[in-house]
């Protein structure tokens, strides 16, 4: 009895280490295009006398992302931690509205809720528009 091509296991590792691979290279042809853009602003500056300003442009614009981020983290860490069960996924009454319980999702759940939010919101805080206003909005503060 032969094995038939459809009957044996599909093994998706060579699969999944294929995408990553490919999203890991899109990534570095991504920065690379965007430190093109970096040497030629500063190349500007340097040309005009101001690139001492542009450098701590880059890195003011670079401790303030690196500072909120930090926070951001640190407050949902501390706020998921106070809301999930300890006891590995084992569910607890959460709130009670009149006489109907609200339990808590499982953390796996949590994920598949939080992993579309945060793929829809990657394209907008990466945009060169919001780079524009961001810069826009430190010029008008620093006038």
């Amino acid at each position: 009895m032969s094995i038939l091509p459809y009957d044996k296991p599909f093994h998706t590792r060579p699969t999944r280490s294929f995408v990553i691979s490919l999203l890991i290279a899109i990534g570095l042809v991504v920065a690379a295009f965007q430190s093109i853009g970096l040497y030629v602003e500063s190349l500007w500056f340097g040309s005009l006398g101001f690139e001492s300003v542009f450098w701590y442009r880059i890195k003011a614009q670079s401790f303030t992302f690196l500072a909120f981020f930090v926070s951001s983290m640190l407050v949902l860490s501390i706020l998921f931690r106070l809301v999930t069960p300890s006891s590995g996924g084992a569910r607890r009454q959460f709130l009670e509205f009149g006489d109907q319980r609200i339990f808590l999702p499982v953390i796996g759940n949590l994920k598949n809720l939080a992993r579309p939010v945060a793929k829809r919101s990657e394209p907008i805080t990466t945009s060169p528009m919001w780079m524009s206003i961001d810069t826009w909005s430190m010029e008008s503060l620093l006038r």
